[in-house]
């Protein structure tokens, strides 16, 4: 009996040993398993940046004022007095064209019309001075009332012709307008830009361009998309080639109301049409030069510099809360720890967010539609 007991007594403890080391391979094969099929998690820190609705394009650079500076007449070009770069005034002469034949002609028609005022004045005087006799000699009954009337006309006609050649210098002012051609002045004041004017060539076409470095804008052209969203006073961030990162601020100055056409009158299009928008750049432009290029986002809504999660970053929980994710670490494990928070403006890529306990640096999982508080993850290492 002692014997059976002994057995029966080992079998059970045999038993139990088997039962415990099957329950820890399962438990720790469980285990095992579970952190095998934890989801590999991705995340990013949280940070601040512009979470903006906005319309990004690009343009040239160009003067609010650009003046070019043309001949009303050729002639050969005698002396130019500026050069590209310089500051000119609105009046100031910039070239003097050939003007000694025009000189000639316009002193012989003033020698002409000077001889014909005097004709006149004594064709005048003369008629006047028989006038008067023709009056005595009415007086005493020597000449008829016809003849009387004949003198009055004469004179009144001598008159107006000497009152016309005083009026009439049609002649000499055509002359005048052509030799005042033959001083090519500045039409606005500003900086030349550039300038085809030489001593000796024949004046042709534009001889100056006169802008004004320090008043800038952009021309850009915006689809037929997203051209209603833009209206004059809207607000822009420029940035150029030439000042890489540097930002400067602007305006929508104006909005085209007809597409961007071709040179022959036709609407420009590679399947959708443009339409051209002016920013005027109001900061002050000392690295910003005419003609470079230039990158503006038109500013429609937004905020900048906010804290912003990934849209994909945000969900809610199952009371309808707005939540994010961040992790605990508990030993070796990670785990996803939810945060309430609130959003606020929103783009294509980022949400603006709010609460308690974030902060810069923050980590903040990615894909949040598919993570539940405490839920075990394999971070993944950065």
């Amino acid at each position: 009996m002692k014997v059976l007991k002994k057995k029966k007594t080992i079998v059970l403890i045999v038993i139990a040993a088997l039962i415990v080391s099957a329950g820890f391979y399962f438990h720790h094969r469980s285990a095992v398993n579970a952190a095998a099929n934890a989801k590999v998690q991705s995340y990013s820190e949280l940070q601040r940046t512009d979470v903006l609705k906005e319309i990004k394009t690009s343009g040239k650079i160009q003067s609010t004022l650009s003046n070019n500076i043309t001949a009303a007449t050729d002639g050969k070009i005698m002396k130019v007095f500026v050069k590209a770069g310089d500051h000119v005034t609105k009046g100031e002469t910039l070239a003097v064209l050939d003007s000694a034949a025009i000189q000639k002609q316009l002193a012989a028609a003033e020698k002409t019309r000077k001889q014909d005022i005097t004709a006149a004045r004594t064709e005048r005087d003369t008629a006047k001075n028989d006038y008067a006799i023709a009056r005595l000699n009415y007086s005493v009954g020597d000449i008829s009332k016809q003849d009387l009337l004949k003198a009055k006309t004469a004179y009144v006609t001598a008159k107006t012709a000497y009152t016309q050649k005083i009026g009439d210098d049609s002649a000499t002012s055509a002359l005048r307008d052509q030799l005042a051609n033959c001083t090519i002045k500045a039409t606005a004041s500003g900086t030349i830009t550039s300038m085809n004017a030489t001593v000796g060539a024949t004046s042709s076409g534009s001889m100056f361009t006169i802008e004004d470095p320090g008043s800038l804008k952009i021309v850009v052209n915006v689809n037929e998309y997203d051209i209603n969203s833009v209206k004059p006073g809207e607000n822009a961030i420029i940035k150029t080639e030439m000042t890489d990162d540097e930002e400067f601020h602007g305006k929508v100055s104006k909005v085209a109301t007809a597409a961007v056409k071709n040179s022959d009158g036709s609407t420009a299009t590679s399947g959708k049409a443009e339409f051209a928008v002016e920013i005027k750049i109001s900061d002050s432009t000392d690295k910003v030069r005419i003609g470079g290029n230039a990158r503006a986002s038109i500013v429609l809504g937004g905020k900048r510099d906010v804290l912003a999660v990934t849209s994909d970053s945000l969900t809610r929980n199952d009371s309808g809360d707005e939540i994010i994710y961040t992790y605990r670490k508990s030993g070796s494990k990670y785990y996803a720890k939810a945060i309430k928070v609130k959003s606020g403006v929103s783009n294509d890529l980022y949400v603006q967010v709010s609460g308690s306990g974030l902060k810069e640096g923050l980590p903040v999982l990615n894909g949040a539609d598919s993570l539940k508080d405490g839920q075990e993850i394999n971070l993944e290492t950065k």
